[in-house]
């Protein structure tokens, strides 16, 4: 009797669920957006080190409340515990060693230069555009985890493999790619109506994020993708974001020199997708399945959504 009470409230999940992917998938997008905009333009917390940490954390937990009115485990968009070593390997250690050895080079470089380079564990103030102190810095870095959860978990884990019930990988690939960027956009905005910044400058910054975080989102769904787990796009996105943020090699010109690789790094970010490439075909790793194609089994769906 349990089994059949659970298989109808499965078969009435998936009805809320399956018939309209590209509907789920834009309700969550203004979901991203409509919450952004409430912390940017309501809430103004600008005296917070992360003044968006409200719609980083209430994000992520609409998606674990959308998971629970579908009565599905949290690995079902992809933080399962199957191959997790794998996924730290690609989209963890592989990074950790690309940004160790380009600001080991720039440090060689300007120690070449006589520009005493030091390391520097600090978040810039964006009010200041000053480093922070250590708990402002940590502050930092405790929303960009909030904010790899939520992105991740809403762009990859949600919308990918809903899109996917529509189009193969690559067309649905492009989808949340692009709303990943867009949403982006809500930041120069903001500063260009609180007057931070001016209309060129604001669109430069809106053109230069709506770019790189569209080109970030396709290589985080290509290593979801190829590892079936999300945990590989969301050790990069953290890394990338909080290594790029948090460490700045200081001369006595300059606090930002590491600014120089940075081009490398991304360039090393798209790489990722080779090395996924790669230990999936050597491991024989699934890719990521449809939408609704395929379930976890009970002992991998303990230690989800209850």
């Amino acid at each position: 009797m349990k089994t059949s009470l659970s298989s109808t409230s499965q078969e009435r999940s998936n009805a809320f669920s399956l018939p309209q992917p590209i509907l789920v998938s834009l309700a969550f997008f203004l979901v991203v957006i409509a919450l952004r905009s409430i912390d940017l333009f309501v809430l103004r917390l600008d005296s917070l080190p992360d003044k968006v940490i409200f719609s980083r954390v209430i994000g992520f937990l609409l998606v674990l409340g959308y998971l629970r009115v579908l009565q599905k485990p949290i690995g079902s968009i992809g933080l399962h515990a199957k191959n997790f070593g794998k996924a730290f390997l690609i989209g963890g250690l592989s990074l950790l060693i690309l940004y160790t050895s380009l600001y080991a080079i720039q440090f060689y470089r300007l120690g070449l230069a006589e520009e005493a380079p030091r390391l520097v564990f600090a978040a810039i103030d964006p009010r200041t555009e000053m480093l922070g102190g250590l708990s402002f810095t940590l502050f930092r870095l405790l929303g960009q985890v909030f904010n790899a959860f939520t992105e991740e978990s809403i762009f990859r884990g949600v919308v990918l493999p809903h899109l996917m019930q529509k189009l193969g990988f690559w067309k649905a690939n492009v989808g949340p790619a692009i709303l990943f960027g867009l949403a982006h956009l809500v930041f120069p905005l903001s500063d260009w109506a609180s007057g931070q910044a001016p209309a060129g400058q604001a669109a430069a910054e809106a053109m230069t994020l709506l770019v790189f975080a569209t080109v970030g989102g396709l290589v985080f769904g290509y290593l979801y993708y190829r590892t079936g787990s999300l945990w590989t796009a969301l050790f990069a996105h953290v890394l990338d974001n909080a290594i790029g943020r948090s460490f700045h090699i200081q001369t006595a010109s300059r606090f930002n020199a590491e600014t120089d690789i940075m081009l490398i790094a991304s360039l090393g970010l798209i790489g990722l997708m080779l090395l996924a490439w790669v230990v999936s075909k050597r491991s024989n790793l699934p890719t990521l399945k449809a939408w609704g194609s395929s379930e976890y089994p009970a002992s991998e769906a303990r230690i989800g959504v209850q």
